[in-house]
């Protein structure tokens, strides 16, 4: 299920797991930008440097509820971080 909700984001570019890993990673959005507002929301996920993104490992104990909230938090921080790029650039 993350996977599939994952690789229903906009511009988000979803590797195929092999393992309980799934990695990830926004077109234009830098996923440092990313990472910090996931952990300041106290959402832990992994650095995947390999692709310069962002990997979650799915443990037995991870639920549909689980995946549900993670997706619901980091479309909100997309769209947040795509709306302040957005103002960024009509201020120049």
């Amino acid at each position: 299920k993350l996977y599939s909700e994952l690789s229903r984001l906009d511009n988000m570019v979803v590797y195929k797991p092999i393992l309980p890993i799934i990695a990830f990673k926004h077109r234009f959005i830098p996923s440092r930008l990313i990472l910090e507002k996931l952990l300041s929301k106290r959402i832990y996920v992994y650095r995947a440097p390999s692709i310069n993104g962002l990997r979650i490992v799915v443990m037995p104990h991870i639920n549909n509820e689980h995946v549900d909230v993670f997706i619901r938090e980091l479309t909100s921080i997309l769209n947040d971080l795509e709306l302040n790029s957005k103002s960024t650039i009509s201020k120049l």
